[in-house]
This record gives C-alpha cells, sequence and structure tokens, in this order.
C-alpha cells in the first residue's frame, strides 16, 4: 500500500532511533558494547512501539564488523547482507503461520550449524504467543541451553500467553506506547524531510489516533501525503483518518439529559436512514460516555480524550449537566446494549431500547438506576426544589380519589357489620324459629328449654371412655381432666344418645361428623348463626372443636346458656373462665352483643 512508504524509509536503523523507548534502547547499548549478551530476549508491548525494529537493529549489532557505542554501523557488508537479506544467519520466523512444533524441530536441528558468514546465528520469532503448546516444549530445551553461536529473540503483544517455563529462560524488555508529544516531534522531523509542513495540533492529532504506535502515525502521515497536500492540518487529518464530526453524539446526550425519549429515537432512526450502523453508533456512544466521564473526574482531560477544541468545550459543557451516577449508568447500559448486539438479529432494537432506558431511569431497578434518581433527589433539595409526589404505577391520568374507593352506606345494621359469613337471603321456612330480631331485643327471662334426650351429633351409640379420652390441656395424662381426681365420677356407661339427622352440617365440622339441630326453644340459636358463633369459638380456641359437638344455646337476656350432653365440657366450661370468656368473645364478634356465659347440662 502506497502508505506504508514513509514506515519503510524511516524505519529506525540504529539504538537512538528508536523512538519514545529509552529504557530498553540504553541497557541494549550498553549490553553490545560490554560483549555481554544474552542467549535469550523477549521483546513484549502493544502494536507499533519498536519491537521488530529493534530486533533487527540487535541482530545487526552484535553482526556488525565496526560497531560503534553498541550502535551497528550501517555500511560494513555484514549490515548491509543483513539488511538485503542477503545474509542468511538472521532468520525472522513468524509464528502466526509457522506455529507447529515441526516447524520448531526444524529450527532446532538448523540451529546447531555454526553461521556461514556472521558472527552469530540470530533468530527473530515474532508473536511468539501463537506457538502451539507442544512447539513450546520443544523449544524449551534449545532456549534455555542453545549453542554459543545462537540467540533467540521473541517478540510478542499478548506475553500473558507464554508459559512461565519461557519467561524464565528470557531476559525480558517491556515496550511502552509512545508519548503523543514524542510521535509529534518525528511526525514533524519527517514531513519536514518530505518536503511538507505540519501543524502542530495536527501532528497531536495523528499521535492520539495512532494510540501510541509510531508504526501506525507514519502510515496516517503518508495517507495525508499521497493527495499531493503540503501543509497538513488538523481538518485534513479528520478527512484522511474518516472522523465524522461529533454533532448527533452531543444531540442524543442532550435528549438523555432532557429525558426525552421521542427526540432521542427520532436521531436513531435519522442515523438508521442514512445507513449509520447499530454497533457503530452504540460503540460511539460508549466513548462519548467515557470522555463525559474523564472531563469529570481529571482535572486536565485533553490529554486523555481525542476530539478538538471546539469538541472539548462542548464535552465540559455537556459534562456539567450530569451527574457521575447517569454518566456510569449510561456507560453500563451501552455495554450491555453492545454485548445484546452480538446475538441479536434487529441491532436497531437494542440501540432504541437502550436509548429508551437512559432517557428513563425509573423503568429499571438496579443498582446504578436507584443511585442516577438518589443522586437527582439530592440534588434537587440542595437546589430547594420540592420533589413532586409520583403518581400510581401505570396511571396516566389524574383520577379523582372517590373513584378509587368503594362506596359504603352511612349507617349499617350492627348485626351484620362485621359478620364473617352473611346471614341466608332466603324467606324463612314456615316452621322455622328464628334465633332473634334485632328491633326486638330479648326477654329479661326465659322458661327453661326442654332439654333434648338425645345428642345432637353423631349417628352411633356414644360412651366415655375414661382410660383412653382424654381433653386438651390436661397437665395429667390421667384420664381425669381439670379439677380433684378424687371428686370426679365418670357418668354411666351405659348412657347413649340417639341423634335426629338435620338438613344441613355445620361448615367447620363437615368433614368428620354428621350434621344434627340445636336445641330448639324460643330463642334458640341455630341454623347457621349458630354455625358462626361455633366457627368463631374454634377459631378463638381451636380446642374446644370438641365442646361444640352437640352443644346448642340459648339466648336470655344478657345471658348465654351454652348447652351440652357431655359432663365433662360441663366440668370444663364451669371450672375454666378462659373458655367461657372465648364463648363470650365468639357472640360478640358475631352477634355484637356482650353476654355473659353459662352452662347447662343436657339431661
Amino acid at each position: 500500500m502506497v502508505y506504508k512508504v514513509l514506515y519503510r524509509k524511516w524505519r529506525p536503523q540504529t539504538f537512538r532511533d528508536v523512538v519514545g523507548q529509552p529504557q530498553v534502547t540504553r541497557t541494549l547499548e550498553g549490553e553490545v558494547s560490554a560483549n555481554r549478551l544474552s542467549h535469550a530476549y523477549l521483546f513484549t508491548g502493544s502494536r507499533g512501539t519498536g519491537k521488530t525494529s529493534c530486533a533487527k537493529i540487535l541482530a545487526k549489532a552484535v553482526n556488525c564488523l565496526a560497531p560503534k557505542g553498541g550502535n551497528p554501523c550501517n555500511a560494513c557488508e555484514n549490515c548491509r547482507g543483513i539488511d538485503s537479506g542477503a545474509i542468511l544467519d538472521v532468520v525472522e520466523i513468524d509464528a502466526a503461520s509457522n506455529r507447529g512444533i515441526d516447524d520448531i524441530r526444524a529450527l532446532r536441528e538448523e540451529s546447531v550449524f555454526t553461521p556461514a558468514q556472521a558472527k552469530y546465528r540470530v533468530y527473530i520469532i515474532d508473536e511468539v504467543h501463537m506457538l502451539t503448546i507442544e512447539a513450546f516444549n520443544a523449544l524449551l530445551k534449545t532456549l534455555e541451553e542453545p549453542a554459543g553461536h545462537v540467540i533467540f529473540i521473541l517478540a510478542t503483544t499478548e506475553v500473558q500467553k507464554l508459559p512461565s517455563t519461557i519467561l524464565s529462560r528470557c531476559q525480558r524488555f517491556d515496550f511502552r506506547r509512545i508519548e503523543p508529544e514524542a510521535v509529534a516531534e518525528l511526525l514533524e522531523y519527517v514531513a519536514e524531510q518530505e518536503g511538507a509542513s505540519i501543524t502542530h495540533e495536527a501532528a497531536i492529532l495523528i499521535a492520539r489516533i495512532a494510540d501510541g504506535a509510531a508504526r501506525d502515525a507514519l502510515s496516517l502521515l503518508d495517507r495525508c501525503l499521497a493527495g499531493g497536500a503540503k501543509e497538513i492540518d488538523a481538518a485534513l487529518v479528520r478527512d484522511a483518518a474518516g472522523i465524522v464530526g461529533k454533532a448527533h453524539l452531543f444531540a442524543l446526550s442532550a435528549a438523555i439529559f432532557k429525558k426525552d425519549s421521542a427526540k432521542a429515537l427520532q436521531i436513531a432512526d435519522e442515523l438508521h436512514k442514512a445507513s449509520f450502523d447499530a454497533e457503530r453508533l452504540c460503540a460511539e456512544l460508549v466513548s462519548h460516555f467515557r470522555d463525559l466521564m474523564i472531563v469529570k473526574t481529571v482535572r486536565e482531560p485533553e490529554a486523555m480524550i481525542l476530539c478538538t477544541k471546539d469538541e472539548m468545550e462542548q464535552l465540559k459543557a455537556h459534562a456539567a449537566l450530569f451527574s457521575l451516577e447517569a454518566v456510569l449508568r449510561g456507560i453500563a447500559v451501552l455495554t450491555a446494549c453492545a454485548e445484546s448486539l452480538r446475538r441479536s438479529k434487529n441491532g436497531r432494537i437494542e440501540v432504541e431500547m437502550a436509548l429508551v432506558r437512559l432517557c428513563s431511569p425509573e423503568l429499571e431497578d438496579n443498582i446504578a438506576a436507584l443511585l442516577e434518581r438518589i443522586a437527582a433527589l439530592e440534588a434537587a433539595v440542595a437546589a430547594g426544589i420540592k420533589p413532586a409526589a409520583p403518581l400510581p404505577l401505570f396511571v396516566t391520568e389524574q383520577v379523582d380519589p372517590a373513584r378509587l374507593s368503594p362506596a359504603v352506606p352511612e349507617e349499617a345494621p350492627a348485626f351484620v357489620k362485621e359478620a364473617d359469613i352473611p346471614l341466608p337471603e332466603k324467606p324463612p321456612e314456615e316452621n322455622e324459629v328464628l334465633p332473634f330480631t334485632p328491633d326486638a331485643p330479648p326477654a329479661a327471662e326465659y322458661e327453661s328449654a326442654k332439654a333434648p334426650d338425645t345428642q345432637p351429633f353423631g349417628g352411633e351409640e356414644q360412651v366415655w371412655d375414661s382410660e383412653n379420652e382424654t381433653l386438651p390441656f390436661d397437665d395429667e395424662d390421667d384420664g381425669v381432666p381439670f379439677g380433684n381426681d378424687d371428686d370426679f365420677e365418670p357418668p354411666d356407661e351405659d348412657a347413649a344418645f340417639a341423634p335426629p339427622v338435620a338438613a344441613a352440617p355445620p361448615p367447620f365440622m363437615q368433614a368428620n361428623f354428621e350434621p344434627a339441630a340445636p336445641p330448639a326453644g324460643e330463642n334458640a340459636l341455630q341454623g347457621r348463626v349458630w354455625d358462626n358463633v361455633c366457627a368463631e369459638i374454634v377459631r378463638l380456641c381451636p380446642p374446644m372443636m370438641s365442646m361444640v359437638k352437640g352443644a346448642g344455646a340459648e339466648l336470655r337476656g344478657s345471658v348465654l346458656i351454652f348447652k351440652t350432653p357431655n359432663p365433662v365440657v360441663n366440668m370444663v366450661l364451669s371450672g375454666d373462665p378462659a373458655y367461657c370468656a372465648a364463648v363470650s368473645d365468639a357472640v360478640k364478634k358475631v352477634l355484637h352483643l356482650d353476654v355473659s356465659v353459662k352452662v347447662e347440662l343436657l339431661s
């Protein structure tokens, strides 16, 4: 290519010609001057920093017939032969294409022969990290103990891929990225020798585009000179490098700051119609937000950002608008978008979703979005601005609060206001006995109801077993519940109760017992009302489930008569006020009446 002309023409010929690597060139000059050469060298560093050039200079220096201060004279027969390739004792191998074990075996067999013309046989292995593991193993012994006339020079850009066994056998030199000022000085010298002039701003711009690589900088200068231009400025460099303006990036960052997702999507659509690649747009946005981060955190960002003075002023103005949390979230979102673009079939959608996320941080619940929102609130509070109360989620219009609350009547009947299970709405049947009417309170005293002579629940004959049956909360497992064992007498074992069949079972007992009707009376609690009371009793005190079996109740003024055919239940309720309190609370919960509880044993 034409832009390689300058690089070949101005390739370094001595160690002193190598730009920006004094820590390497001074040491190599001293070793050659003192004849203290190592058998293996390792040159590592980024591209275009002079690794291969230094290797060739070292190969000439050790074989030069008249070295000058550790540098080759470039005039003797050996120096000219090495430059032209006529001397075969200096071999340059590309490990990227000769990476197998067979290539290394051939090199090892050849290295035992003495040089034909030169003093040393020098092997320069470029991109040595591309060798296979087997090739490295074949090279180990020769690299550790080569013949006295053999020197190995290994060059690589990825030193971390080399085995430790290779690293320990080489003298290592690290090549740094060349500083922009050093590259600019080289470009100005080369342009002057070529009969052209270059502004310092253009030279610095080329150096930053080359990213510390002298080879890339000379290639870009060659492109600028290829059109016949004699004066090179920054505009010509941008055109030659294909660097477009950053107006669309500043427009997108302004839309993101204003949280105008519609504007951001409109700009993305215009770039898409102009055949702007989605991956390229995402990469440029990541670089743009990186520049904003540098401006916000570095005192002199000009040395770390590749841009013109006008663009730097714009960057500083935009960086003042964003918080650091917002900039970091932008980098995180765009980096995730770049990863998704590799797997997505529609990159445009991925970029548009990323722009919407950047404009609407409330759509995300990750740490970066929350930090940005917190920083915005802190800034608003510090400025004395009271943040507006957020609207309910998914509500896009103002709604009257009255429309969101159900209508509640001003006064509801006390009897049904808090009932857990509603009363039946069907009219009473002809012979059905109602519990009582709320408008007509029960009388002070009622005539004692006639006790049924059967047990309401259970269709089989039931006899109390003093040996096997125990009641809840009985501290002593002796079959005698709650009280003095001496005073307790079990009921007659022959007593049996034949239950009638009821129409519907209580809801809380349907799985285990047959339904039965409670005792009938003028104001007896029965039907669903009594079922509600029993359910509440069991909820408040689960051990009383067995006590409400076959039991009924009747209201006598403010007294609830709990009727049961089981003498053990009678004893428990009479001896422990906690159980009576549970019954009283259940009645208050369901019927909204304060009652005291008395127990009546059915005969």
